[in-house]
């Protein structure tokens, strides 16, 4: 998505339990890692490697613990950073 003049890469997390921690620890060294490949790719294939400013969002969805039907949502600008 682009915000005014800035290529965001969002990030979409989800956990229906927390069993293995919450959506946002789910984005880890590795995982930011794959992102910035995959971004770095998708920039080189368009022609926008030196033409835009990029960002990395995330959106997290957890379970309420207080009602198992909907999803505490956050969203997290610029949730980690890159040297793209």
């Amino acid at each position: 998505m682009y915000d005014r003049e800035t290529l965001v890469f969002v990030e979409v997390r989800l956990r229906s339990t927390n069993s293995h921690g919450s959506a946002k620890e789910s984005i880890s060294g590795r995982k930011q890692q794959r992102i910035l490949k995959a971004a770095h790719a998708y920039l080189q294939a368009e022609g926008l490697w030196d033409k835009v400013q990029c960002r990395f969002d995330a959106i997290c969805l957890d379970l309420d613990p207080d009602n198992s039907n909907q999803y505490q949502v956050e969203w997290i600008p610029n949730a980690f950073s890159s040297s793209i």
